[in-house]
């Protein structure tokens, strides 16, 4: 390893990118290397700039170790530098962090207002990564706050613009996250396609830990869908990255979700043995609602087994978690205080401006995906038989169609083209869509479809309920629909 206490001025720059690149494949290392850089700061008087990079590193290792009320000091010490010395471009990142702390800490209205500031400062200064974390992490204080729907919304909005900027550290992340509320929500097949499309961005970015979250996941899916030995694959490789990383987060919550497993497959002593050592890192980073799922499923292993001693025990500990977890809940807070309340609601509208911005990134990037569906589609009626039936459909009813409408429909047809369905755009607010042949039948396939546009929350973002018009046509007709799109390419960009 570098010897982090002897660094120069001139040699700053270059030791801070050694520890954001330890801090992602040996969290303890990096933490040792940060506290020696930083004494060594301390002796040789760097620049302003310098310094604050420095405090903003120190506090992500602190972080990283769970010591989260240290990392907020750091924060705290580092927005004062940054404000005495104008360093504004490192502001969004410091409001990241602070609202990262705060989340840890439950203190969640302002960890909103944390990551909604962060969101402004970033999209001010074209910082989309810092914009689009800060953004995505607003998705867990609505899911704390039993706003499901909002949460997913945020989550596909942000996982979508990462995809498209081939952002690798955000689209792990944001996939992660959104794999998360699939898994949770039961729907084990998407969370595995989510997993698969952020594998090899997750490999890239290499952060050790969100590999371990990923592959937990992965885990978790296959267990969801009777492939049982493949998910134990997983378990036992994660586990093995996280010993090898010294990642004590990543081997706990696998040790967590093993055991979790383990109890499924009614193997209750070797459950037992992988939560008991799990307790001791979730412990120390203080997650109260991952302690009260480990006290619970001990509680399930040592009644199964017969050791009623001890499950009494973990009932002790189940009924403290969540006492704890009920005085903590963002929602018990804000019924019981008007400020928080009307705090919640000013970070509210700041949010819904946030989200239109980023719809709005959205629909200045998304015209480029037009030409490539466009040329697949036309590839794929080429190649098919004269038998096949094509989805027409129309919404119809409309004034006008804004970009929202059209980013919305987007949206709602890449989730459900996501296997070997074939779609593209016509005039008109119209589209075509060749299904997949996982479907027994066209008119299968446009039935569900019909139900997923009829059930999309329109107003909840300030549209109208379009009337839906779907029809099944021959693939002839297609075709001909298609043709006034062959001349004007730009044209065709532009409808998307």
């Amino acid at each position: 390893m570098q010897d982090f206490s002897s660094a120069s001025n001139d040699q700053l720059p270059f030791f801070f990118q050694q520890l954001e690149e330890l801090f992602l494949f040996d969290l303890d290392q990096a933490y040792v290397a940060s506290c020696a850089l930083l004494a060594r700061c301390k002796q040789i008087e760097p620049s302003p700039l310098h310094l604050t990079k420095m405090h903003l590193l120190h506090s992500k290792m602190l972080w990283g170790k769970g010591q989260y009320h240290a990392a907020l000091y750091a924060i705290t010490q580092t927005l004062k530098i940054i404000q005495s010395h104008s360093l504004f471009e490192l502001k969004a990142e410091a409001y990241l962090w602070r609202g990262q702390c705060n989340l840890n800490l439950k203190r969640h209205v302002i960890a909103v207002e944390d990551f909604t500031y962060a969101v402004e400062l970033a999209l001010e200064y074209s910082q989309i990564s810092i914009a689009i974390e800060s953004y995505v992490n607003i998705s867990q204080i609505y899911y704390f706050a039993e706003q499901y729907d909002a949460s997913k919304e945020i989550l596909i909005i942000g996982y979508r613009l990462a995809v498209l900027l081939n952002d690798h550290k955000q689209i792990t992340k944001s996939g992660i996250f959104l794999s998360n509320y699939l898994i949770e929500s039961g729907d084990h097949a998407s969370a595995l396609y989510i997993l698969n499309q952020i594998e090899s961005s997750s490999l890239q970015y290499g952060d050790m830990t969100w590999v371990v979250e990923a592959g937990i996941n992965i885990a978790t899916a296959y267990a969801g869908i009777n492939e049982s030995e493949l998910a134990e694959v997983y378990f036992e490789s994660m586990l093995a990255i996280s010993n090898f990383n010294h990642a004590l987060w990543a081997k706990s919550l696998t040790l967590l979700k093993y055991g979790e497993f383990l109890i499924q497959q009614n193997r209750f002593e070797e459950a037992i043995d992988c939560l008991e050592v799990s307790v001791e890192g979730i412990s120390q980073f203080d997650y109260g609602n991952v302690r009260q799922k480990s006290a619970k499923l001990l509680l399930c292993a040592y009644k199964h087994i017969g050791d009623f001693e001890s499950a009494l025990f973990e009932i002790k500990k189940y009924k403290q978690f969540s006492e704890s977890l009920l005085s903590d809940h963002l929602l018990h807070g804000l019924k019981g205080n008007a400020l928080n309340l009307s705090r919640l609601d000013r970070s509210r509208k700041k949010i819904i401006t946030t989200r239109k911005n980023f719809e709005h990134m959205l629909d200045l990037i998304s015209p480029g995906e037009s030409r490539v569906r466009y040329q697949q589609f036309k590839l794929k009626c080429s190649s098919a038989s004269n038998s096949v039936e094509v989805i027409h459909v129309q919404l119809l009813g409309l004034l006008y169609v804004t970009g929202l409408y059209l980013q919305k429909m987007n949206a709602l047809l890449r989730e459900f083209c996501l296997a070997e369905s074939t779609w593209t755009k016509l005039p008109n607010f119209a589209y075509l869509i060749i299904p997949d042949q996982a479907y027994i039948n066209s008119a299968l396939a446009l039935h569900q479809l019909e139900k997923v546009i009829n059930g999309f929350p329109w107003r909840w973002h300030g549209l109208n309920p379009p009337e839906v018009k779907i029809q099944l046509i021959p693939l002839q007709s297609a075709m001909e629909l298609l043709l006034p799109l062959e001349e004007g390419g730009q044209k065709n960009e532009l409808l998307i």
